[in-house]
């Protein structure tokens, strides 16, 4: 294997690994105005979510080579695209968003500049690594397709749930799908921090769920992935069913009169026992840990 790819698995590693790990735990409170991190001077809860959410995925993914046996080579694919198409949203933070500091940025320790502007340099740098990286390995552009085996129909549903529908129109425009004016109102509140993080969200969803088709993952590898992300999600998705009184929907246009976070709790269960069966059923693929 060789260094240049190694090296980059493990710096992502570490560096994403760092910001997965602020964003699971409490967003605002590592990312928001009272922190020397200030990259956003608001939360509503919508925003907190979607970092919760984004961090999940991130945090999985960098892991995937030790827990569910990604290869280094597949995991700089899915990387590749993941960088290259958040790049866009780093230079918007960077430049033409209003609440990303350093102005309302409250911490005595916090930069004198937008962070979101060195975020922009490391993902460049990063990009161009990645794609030194691969050419050693066969080349850039190498479109490698999974064969199917006993969790295809299984991660085809999740990137048809999560990659297609949600994933697209998260990128498209969070606010609009799933915001407060919505017909699907999942949230009263989404303010420009969680649409920012709606949209990364959507990106993190469709590259990964999609990555069999691209980067030749392993159904079952993805399966195995998914069973620790589908048992986060099913938590954030009962807290915002039961347990929040502001902030979630339904919303004054919405289509059913019902809190839409309820159905969801009923879709992730389903994808939660259906993630059990197929990798009780998927040979290799039990979990390492």
């Amino acid at each position: 294997m060789p260094a240049l790819l190694t090296n980059l698995v493990y710096f992502t590693i570490v560096v994403y690994g760092c910001f997965s790990v602020g964003l699971m735990s409490d967003a605002e409170v590592f990312f928001g105005a009272a922190s020397p991190l200030c990259y956003f001077t608001e939360f509503d809860v919508s925003g907190q979510w979607f970092a919760k959410s984004l961090g999940t995925i991130i945090f999985f993914y960098v892991m995937s080579p030790f827990y569910a046996g990604v290869s280094y080579e597949t995991y700089a694919r899915i990387g590749l695209l993941l960088n290259v198409t958040v790049f866009p949203f780093y230079v918007r933070g960077a430049f033409f968003l209003t609440n990303t500091g350093p102005d309302g940025c409250t911490s005595p320790m916090a930069m004198p500049f937008c962070l979101w502007i060195p975020q922009v340099f490391l993902d460049a740098g990063i990009i161009v690594w990645n794609v030194i990286a691969l050419n050693q390995e066969g080349g850039v552009i190498k479109i490698t397709r999974a064969p199917k085996d006993g969790a295809t129909y299984y991660c085809w549903a999740v990137a048809f749930v999560y990659a297609a529908l949600f994933g697209t129109t998260l990128v498209i425009s969070p606010k609009w799908f799933w915001g407060p004016d919505s017909l699907f109102a999942y949230w009263t509140e989404n303010d420009e921090t969680g649409v920012y993080f709606g949209r990364l969200l959507g990106v993190m969803m469709f590259c990964l769920f999609t990555s069999p088709l691209y980067a030749g993952l392993e159904y079952a590898k993805l399966a195995k992935m998914m069973l620790p992300i589908s048992c986060f999600f099913l938590s954030y998705f009962v807290k915002c069913a039961f347990f929040m009184d502001s902030g979630v929907g339904p919303g004054h246009n919405a289509l059913l009169p019902v809190n839409l976070w309820v159905l969801q709790v009923l879709i992730g269960l389903g994808f939660l026992l259906w993630n059990v069966k197929v990798l009780r059923d998927t040979k290799g693929a039990t979990l390492l840990f």
